[in-house]
């Protein structure tokens, strides 16, 4: 299906929306680069607009944190009258445990348990003494008011298994009559991989390897009234692999829509649930679902089939071919991040009920406590942020956890602003997983393709002035670091002050002297290795003491660990500001010559088909490893510089700059950052979005896993690590509870001084990674000719130099 049909749906929602709240106003223009744009009207909220309240409870799993390891709890559904939760817990294992003889099983639980809507229990049962011990209940679910437990049962003798029905009686907490029963009966060449249930039919998929290398599937259907019958894809489509079948969606009684992956990318099959015919439907018929993301979708009794996804609830009617946005989070103040995690339990057009279990930010060797929330919305009969002006936000990852918290915090205590998110800018890396073949090299390439037409997009709807009014995580795409696209923040941030900040994160992040986008969490690109690796003051290598540190150091294995191609550009994009300046196309120099020479004569030209590298480490097919001298990361924190990446020792461990012509160190690596357009409206009010991202309370929200500007919320976080670490290490544990180190490795407790090594680290930092996805591609792909030895090093600089200049110029 085309790509712009799904864009422009997207931007038909987006307008849609935003007619129904305010009236749309603005002013297109064209940049000149001077800067000099007419910016937007302002837009306020109208009490009219549509408004949904949000309240929030949580459902209390009667278990102590102090005791636990990890708690969750998974949403089965409505049953009579209240919420039925599975509750998997793991309870922290006592030092003096006795793993010969002990009974290791007692520390954990699996328990089903009925909740009323206030959150107490009504009832529970004990699920892993409901069932025999070559047993275990794969999955539950409530049907026609029965709560009923899919149990795989297995022989091990066999090594068969078997799939029954059963319905669960929690009054006397057993599992009652048997209603269906599947026999898993795997061929040689294929395996069980899951199992659907759709309009009472179950539909057991089995992946099947062909001989020519192709794969396909053999779905075992069974109706409700017991009949079974087998459907070979192979049968319907002789040739075509089908990789992958992700989801099985009703489309009316006894009708069923697959969505697969094949070569070709995404295929859409009907399947007749009686017959077992499979037809592939045209893909002019499918148009109309372009864009809509199946995997949040869910059939919800009396409303129909709904995708529940961060911009809202969106309602799939397949008769009538049609899509609408039932609710839209842009008129209610919800957390975006913790939708993901949540099922809808009943939807009506006045009120929403969800509910889901929500995890905590991960934070290595803290217990993972996640908490179950309901979460309602109410329509109001008016708009509570009537008078605020409108602010519009793209974040181009998706949408950031913190951010989306952020969001709703600025939202509640702004008496002038209120923040909606737009989210058609964002790659969509559900095109970038079919089209990045088989290696990471396919996939970096794939990546730069999609990085680079979201950044020209976003560049033409700026220049327009249609583009949203702040940009999160946009960093990378230095194609928008330009005056007609973006603001310089220089002012703002000279205004608000540094102190307290890593004021060299900001100074890095200038580009042509001006600061288009600023960082508010970053990491650290480049090389970790030992102190004694590298002379005293070292901060990166040249290529001629990269070629020595990887042949006498590392024992010939690149740390880097790529291939020629994702070698030379990573690389290239680390030095970009050699390469482009004020516009202009710098190949024919020194620098770029002795990166491509580098990259000829001592990369090979594609990964090691019998070594991969990773976090330190080289492994082999034969299954065997090696421990490197260095190990090369685009996202090291403190944790990692702690852990070390399987590189030397705490105290010992120093980051250096990957190879480039001048020895330049390691970089900062922005992971949360933000700018604001040329155009938006109230630039003032983006800003006090943008200082609120610089509180103490998000600077700390955002150090759990990234390294946050603020000097206090670094060390506090990277102090309470260190308190975790040195506790588990205390206890006998390392990884989780109850896991104790078995090998020979010395693990010792880390010391507070590492706090101050890597804010050392960070402070020697003096440049940061950019990216023009455009101009990598390019080279990308001239540079392949020299290294093939098909063209000379000159000849193949005349020809990028002269194709990067190309888009540069058109660019203005």
């Amino acid at each position: 299906m085309k790509r712009p049909i799904k864009r422009l749906t997207a931007l038909v929602l987006a307008v849609s929306f935003a007619a129904g709240i305010f009236q749309m106003t603005g002013c297109s223009r064209n940049g000149d680069g001077s800067g000099n744009v007419a910016r937007n009207e302002e837009v306020e909220v109208q009490a009219d607009s549509e408004w949904f309240n949000v309240s929030e409870s949580s459902i209390d799993s009667g278990y102590d944190p102090a005791d636990v390891d990890y708690v969750s709890s998974e949403f089965v559904g409505m049953y009579d009258g209240g919420i039925l939760l599975r509750v998997n817990v793991s309870l922290k294992i006592p030092n003096d445990f006795d793993w010969e003889n002990g009974n290791i099983d007692s520390y954990f639980r699996d328990e089903l348990k009925l909740f009323d809507l206030n959150g107490q229990v009504v009832k529970s049962m004990d699920l892993g003494a409901a069932h025999d011990t070559d047993s275990y209940i794969e999955s539950l679910e409530v049907t026609d008011g029965q709560i009923v437990a899919s149990v795989n049962s297995w022989d091990d003798v066999t090594f068969e298994s078997t799939y029954t029905k059963r319905v669960v009686d929690l009054d006397s907490g057993s599992l009652g009559e048997t209603i269906d029963t599947v026999e898993i009966s795997e061929g040689t060449d294929e395996y069980m991989e899951g199992i659907f249930v759709v309009d009472g039919y179950t539909v057991t998929k089995y992946y099947c390897w062909e001989e020519d290398g192709g794969a396909s599937y053999r779905l075992n259907v069974v109706s409700p009234s017991g009949s079974s019958m087998d459907v070979r894809t192979t049968t319907a489509f002789p040739g075509v692999s089908i990789w992958d079948i992700s989801n099985m969606v009703k489309t009316g009684p006894g009708k069923s829509m697959l969505i697969t992956s094949t070569d070709d990318g995404v295929k859409y099959i009907e399947m007749d649930l009686d017959s077992g015919a499979m037809t592939e439907i045209p893909e002019s018929d499918m148009e109309w679902l372009d864009g809509v993301n199946f995997a949040w979708g869910e059939y919800v009794d009396g409303f129909g089939y709904a995708v529940l996804d961060s911009s809202g609830i969106t309602k799939i009617d397949f008769e009538n071919k049609t899509i609408e946005k039932t609710f839209d989070f842009n008129n209610c103040n919800i957390d975006r991040s913790e939708i993901g995690m949540m099922n809808i339990v009943s939807i009506s057009d006045d009120e929403c009920v969800l509910c889901g279990d929500i995890y905590p930010e991960y934070a290595p060797y803290a217990s993972l406590l996640s908490e179950f929330k309901i979460v309602t919305l109410t329509r109001a009969s008016e708009n509570p942020n009537t008078g605020k002006t409108l602010l519009t936000l793209a974040d181009l990852s998706g949408l950031d956890s913190r951010v989306s918290r952020a969001i709703v915090d600025f939202n509640e205590q702004s008496s002038d602003y209120f923040i909606t998110v737009d989210f058609s800018y964002s790659i969509d890396y559900m095109d970038m997983c079919y089209a990045c073949g088989d290696g990471p090299e396919d996939y970096a390439t794939s990546e730069k393709a999609l990085q680079a037409d979201l950044s020209d997009r976003l560049a033409i709807d700026l220049l327009n002035g249609e583009g949203p009014d702040i940009i999160v995580n946009g960093f990378n795409l230095i194609q928008l670091d330009n005056a007609d696209y973006m603001t310089d923040l220089t002012d703002y941030l000279n205004e608000t002050g540094t102190e307290g900040m890593f004021s060299n994160v900001f100074d890095a992040a200038y580009y042509n002297g001006a600061l288009y986008q600023i960082p508010l969490g970053f990491a650290i690109s480049g090389i970790m290795t030992d102190k004694d690796s590298v002379s005293q003051d070292q901060k990166g290598f040249t290529f001629d003491q990269y070629e020595t540190f990887v042949d006498e150091v590392c024992n010939g294995k690149d740390p880097m660990g790529y291939g020629r191609s994702m070698f030379l550009i990573t690389c290239m994009e680390a030095m970009n500001d050699v390469f482009i300046v004020d516009g202009e196309a710098n190949f024919s120099c020194e620098e770029f010559e002795q990166l491509a020479q580098y990259t000829k004569d001592h990369v090979n030209e594609q990964i090691d088909i019998d070594y991969s590298v990773s976090g330190g480490m080289s492994y082999y097919d034969d299954g065997s490893s090696e421990q490197l001298a260095g190990a090369y990361n685009e996202g090291i924190v403190f944790q990692s510089f702690a852990d070390g990446m399987g590189v030397g020792t705490p105290g010992r461990r120093t980051i250096v700059g990957i190879p480039s012509a001048d020895g330049r160190g390691p970089q900062i690596n922005p992971t949360v950052s933000a700018g604001i357009s040329s155009t938006a409206a109230s630039p003032d009010g983006c800003w006090e979005f943008i200082s609120y991202m610089m509180s103490d309370d998000v600077q700390r929200a955002i150090s759990v896993s990234a390294i946050p500007v603020e000097i206090s919320a670094y060390e506090s976080s990277a102090e309470d690590f260190i308190t975790a670490y040195n506790d588990y290490l205390e206890n006998g544990n390392f990884s989780a509870s109850g896991y104790v180190v078995m090998d020979d490795t010395i693990m010792e407790p880390l010391d507070e001084s590492l706090v101050g090594e890597f804010e050392d680290v960070i402070l020697s930092c003096e440049s940061a990674r950019l990216s023009d996805p455009s101009v990598s591609i390019i080279v990308s792909e001239e540079i392949q000719a020299y290294l093939e030895g098909q063209k000379s090093l000159d000849e193949t600089i005349d020809i990028l130099q002269d194709r990067v200049q190309t888009v540069l110029d058109e660019r203005g």
